[in-house]
């Protein structure tokens, strides 16, 4: 069995953003329970909330959720940083707003790293308390009752069983919903919440719920950061109807106390016991929970997969289980075990009849694990490692638990195959090559080629294949036979004979792709002769040759995302903090339909806006269909740009003068466009 090495640690940011409160921007979002009067319309003797007359109320407990990322260390889980909140449970009020109850939750995270996304992870499902006697008593609500989470246009719906794994394992599983990407400053961002039953995303069927108390419980964590831990769990509580304020006072204290508030898993971390091979003994899984748990009856399991064989890992018959915040599971590898290629682990812990694991206040603790993709302390285990050092000429399949390294300037040739399985990472080394047509490696994918993923990563790493947080590579190139373009020495290739290119992805993710301008300039005339490379350079495609529903481009050395004579389309595109432009459209036309993030920081270096439209071949257009998600921070452009924007959400740039321009929301009166008609 190969141990994978550890990934390296990004440096730790010096100085903590400040957070401050932030003031309810609608009625609302009220901090206290005083909405205008409005007409009784209730279901029979259901209870159901469609309208009443409250009386005021006094402010609530806390009603926002601040946090920052800080340092933290332990013996165990290794000099990292957690994501610090100022509260276990907040509360808030349903409002109605037209047929709607909506509220908002200001969420504030500070001293987010560059490039990296704040996210919420929710735990639990919804449960429900009628506000009636003196002891809170939540209890799963009825099927089909929800409350909708929305921010920057993204959705989703908690009900009774959204904490729920899907059969045959079962189990908990955490739903994510991601806040915002950070652009270096503190991230400030709005929850909308409203309940009811039916319909879809924020569209309710029947909106309202009866008078009570609602609460699901959730976390923040940091993604595409390996070492932040995610926050404690926080409770949100949510009241409708006139329910005493006695009542939420409780629910809050209940679920604050250290005693009775929710515990989840927090970080998971793996070693070997063993000398004389890697888990020639057994495999130790530690668990680190947010607060003491106590194990009972039946020992807890935790599934392991070996190469996909399912297998248990059990608590020692002498380990602690009474009051501890760690639990230690061990498996002893046997046979084809013992050279698996990759190990995971299941989403939740398996509780058998009978096993318990119990908060101090005798309830169930959340048995979920942290999820992928930088979430808490990953296993320190790491693929089987391939080097990729010459063209792709044959059809060929990137295996998953293994992680692939593009050493020189790789093409896939005209009429290959190129299939990546579901969540891959292929890394692309850094540094300089003799040249072909770039001096740096890349993977370039010709004309004619084809592509088939799901969700593939492509990131930067050292010489030493490890991964890294500096980009100075080739990035990735896809050339089709749309139209003839060229780009730094890449060439696409059109007329009679030549295939369409077919790129087929569910996602493609890029960190640190791309490479810096050369002190020399970008001109293929000079002694340098290194062109700028940007992160993802799209040439010549046709918008039946590119099928990727998703891109995000983060800490790119050039632009983020370089399109060139094509016409594609998109879902959603997220492009955060490139050393230089966020997109950049030669002679093209791009249309999003779902969200288009563009992050960047305050930084005034020249040339670094958020669009940077080139009309060399004919007009550049960017389409951001009605009821896009828009999330745009940067520089729009300046007095000499002939960037120009229509839209009736968005506000018009200040055409004089380069000024930092913001705009997040949905785009719901009308569909906007980005062009240049003139050389920008």
């Amino acid at each position: 069995m190969r141990r994978r090495r550890s990934p390296r640690r990004p440096a730790r940011t010096a100085q903590l953003g400040g957070v401050e409160r932030l003031e309810p921007r609608l009625p609302l979002a009220a901090d206290t329970f005083s909405p205008p009067g409005f007409a009784i319309s209730g279901l029979g003797g259901s209870g159901w909330i469609a309208g009443a007359t409250l009386p005021p109320a006094t402010p609530q407990a806390a009603s926002s959720l601040l946090a920052s990322v800080v340092p933290y260390a332990d013996t165990l889980f290794g000099d990292t940083q957690v994501v610090a909140v100022d509260t276990r449970c907040l509360a808030r009020d349903f409002t109605p707003f037209g047929r709607e109850f909506r509220t908002e939750v200001p969420i504030a995270v500070g001293n987010v790293s560059l490039g990296a996304t704040a996210r919420l992870e929710i735990l639990t499902g919804l449960t429900s308390w009628s506000g009636r006697g003196t002891t809170p008593d939540f209890r799963p609500v009825p099927r089909g009752l929800e409350v909708n989470l929305q921010v920057a246009g993204t959705n989703l719906r908690v009900g009774a069983l959204t904490s729920r794994g899907l059969p045959p394992q079962g189990g908990e599983v955490r739903q994510t919903l991601t806040l915002a990407a950070s652009d270096g400053q503190p991230i400030d961002r709005r929850l909308v919440a409203t309940i009811g039953s039916g319909g879809v995303a924020d569209r309710f069927t029947k909106p309202g719920a009866p008078a009570g108390l609602y609460a699901f419980t959730g976390l923040l964590s940091i993604g595409g950061i390996d070492t932040v831990r995610p926050s404690q769990p926080v409770t949100f509580v949510f009241r409708i109807g006139t329910i005493a304020d006695a009542a939420v006072a409780a629910a809050v204290a209940g679920f604050s106390a250290p005693a009775s508030r929710p515990t989840a898993v927090l970080a998971v971390a793996a070693r070997s016991a063993g000398n004389d091979r890697p888990f020639s003994d057994s495999l130790l899984v530690t668990l680190d929970y947010s607060d003491p748990v106590t194990v009972s009856r039946r020992t807890p399991q935790l599934p392991i997969f070996f190469d996909g064989l399912r297998r248990m890992a059990t608590l020692p018959a002498d380990a602690p289980r009474t009051n501890v915040t760690q639990l230690t599971f061990t498996y002893v590898p046997r046979g084809v075990e013992r050279d698996a290629s990759v190990i995971t682990l299941d989403d939740s812990i398996h509780l058998p009849p009978g096993a318990t694991i119990s908060t101090g206040a005798g309830g169930a603790a959340i048995t979920s694990l942290p999820t992928d993709g930088g979430q808490g302390i990953p296993l320190e285990l790491q693929a089987t490692i391939a080097y990729v050092s010459a063209d792709i000429t044959r059809n060929t399949t990137f295996r998953a638990g293994t992680t692939y390294v593009i050493t020189t300037e790789v093409h896939v040739s005209q009429g290959v195959t190129l299939t990546i399985e579901d969540g891959v990472t292929v890394q692309i080394r850094n540094g300089s090559i003799p040249k072909r047509f770039l001096t740096s490696p890349a993977l370039i994918f010709d004309t004619g080629s084809r592509l088939r993923a799901k969700t593939v990563s492509f990131t930067a790493c050292d010489a030493h294949d490890r991964p890294t947080t500096t980009a100075d590579n080739g990035g990735v190139f896809f050339c089709g036979a749309f139209r003839n373009a060229s780009k730094d020495g890449i060439s696409t290739r059109t007329g009679v004979g030549v295939r369409d290119s077919s790129f087929i992805a569910e996602r493609i993710v890029c960190s640190f792709l791309g490479r810096t301008d050369p002190l020399v300039g970008d001109d293929d005339a000079t002694t340098d002769d290194r062109d700028d490379i940007d992160a993802i350079s799209l040439l010549g495609l046709g918008p039946t040759e590119w099928r990727v529903r998703e891109v995000s481009s983060t800490n790119s050395g050039d632009d983020g995302f370089d399109v060139t004579n094509s016409s594609i389309f998109l879902t959603s595109l997220t492009v955060v903090n490139p050393i230089e432009d966020g997109l950049n459209i030669s002679s093209s036309l791009v249309q999003i339909s779902g969200s288009c993030t563009v992050a960047m920081s305050r930084s005034t270096a020249s040339d670094r806006e958020l669009f940077d439209l080139e009309t060399d071949d004919g007009t550049s257009r960017i389409l951001l269909q009605r009821l896009t998600a828009v999330d745009l921070r940067g520089y729009f452009g300046d007095r000499y740009d002939e960037v120009r924007l229509t839209s009736p959400d968005m506000p018009q740039p200040d055409p004089l003068r380069k000024t930092y321009y913001e705009f997040v929301g949905i785009l719901r009166r009308g569909p906007a466009v980005i062009y240049s008609i003139a050389a920008d």
